[in-house]
Parts: structure tokens; C-alpha cells; sequence
């Protein structure tokens, strides 16, 4: 009986009868896998992208957790501050509800003049301020509460600061007398 000769569907080469792999594609002969196919299995699925979307979820969620914190963290230096600085910005509160009851008895010169006085009050007030300050040790007191001080400082040059954004938007809605 001959040799039986058969031929590889992929490539048309010679192949003979028992043989696995078609030694010039490497296509499987009794699957009918090509070369490549089985290379992308032998790699894993680990490249496939619905393994990537628990990671991309996870991602997300922590990146979620870690603004919410910040916010937290934030919302807490600033009512610290606003504690601790409440002689200093008491000022600007109650002369902004002034403006705003001047402005509502249509008296606008004199709103305008309260608020240029308040944005000369706020500058100065600010630029007092210096969070930047360099260390120095104090016998008294530990170093904690002198850094505790250089945050609520940066937290209190901020509120002043958006007092001043307030008086600005406050001065420029103030209609000409």
C-alpha cells in the first residue's frame, strides 16, 4: 500500500497521513487552528478587555474615594480655619450683607464705596497674612501646632481671598447710579 499523501487545507502543501501540524503554515491539522490563533490562546486571556474593566471600575472607584477625601479633608482645614480666624472674617461677612442691604434699598453709590472699602480691607488683610513664613522653634509651643498654625494661615489667606472674588463679582453687578 502507498504512502497517502493529503494536502493542508490552509496552505496547500504536502502533508502526510498521522501528522499534526502542517510544517509549512503550523497550522493544526486535526483542530484546524492556524498558527496565529494558537499563539493568541497560548498567550492567555489576560489581554482580553473584558478582564480589563473590573481594573478600569476599581480605578475609578478609588480615584472617587480619594477626591471625596481631599473634600473632606479640605472642607475640614476651612471650618478650622474659619474657627480659629472668626474675628477676622466676621468683618467681611456682615459688610457684604451690608452692601447687599444697601444694594436692595437702591442706594448704589454707597454700596460701591462700601465695597472698594472692602476690597482695600481684604487686600490689606491678605497681604498680612504669610503662611510661608519660615520654621522657627518656640520653646512653648511644639512643632505641630506651629505647622497646625501655617495651614490654618494658607486657609484663612483663601477665605480672604474669595472674599475679595465675592466683592469683585458684588462691585461689577452694582448698577451706575
Amino acid at each position: 500500500m502507498g504512502k497517502v499523501e493529503l494536502k493542508c487545507p490552509s496552505c496547500g502543501a504536502p502533508v502526510e497521513l498521522g501528522q499534526v501540524e502542517c510544517r509549512q503554515c503550523g497550522m493544526n491539522l486535526k483542530s484546524g487552528e492556524t498558527y496565529e490563533a494558537q499563539r493568541q490562546r497560548a498567550r492567555g486571556k489576560s489581554r482580553h478587555p473584558e478582564h480589563f474593566a473590573p481594573a478600569i471600575y476599581g480605578g475609578v472607584i478609588i480615584a472617587l474615594a480619594l477626591f471625596a477625601l481631599a473634600g473632606f479633608l479640605y472642607q475640614r482645614r476651612v471650618e478650622r480655619a474659619i474657627i480659629d480666624q472668626s474675628e477676622l472674617l466676621r468683618y467681611p461677612a456682615l459688610k457684604l450683607q451690608e452692601i447687599d442691604d444697601t444694594i436692595a434699598a437702591q442706594d448704589y453709590t454707597t454700596a460701591r464705596e462700601m465695597a472698594v472699602e472692602l476690597l482695600d480691607w481684604l487686600e490689606i488683610e491678605a497681604s498680612m497674612i504669610n503662611p510661608k513664613l519660615p520654621y522657627t522653634p518656640e520653646p512653648d509651643r511644639g512643632y505641630g501646632a506651629q505647622v497646625r498654625e501655617k495651614h490654618d494661615d494658607r486657609a484663612a489667606k483663601r477665605l480672604l481671598l474669595n472674599y475679595t472674588a465675592k466683592t469683585q463679582r458684588k462691585l461689577a453687578g452694582i448698577p451706575a447710579a
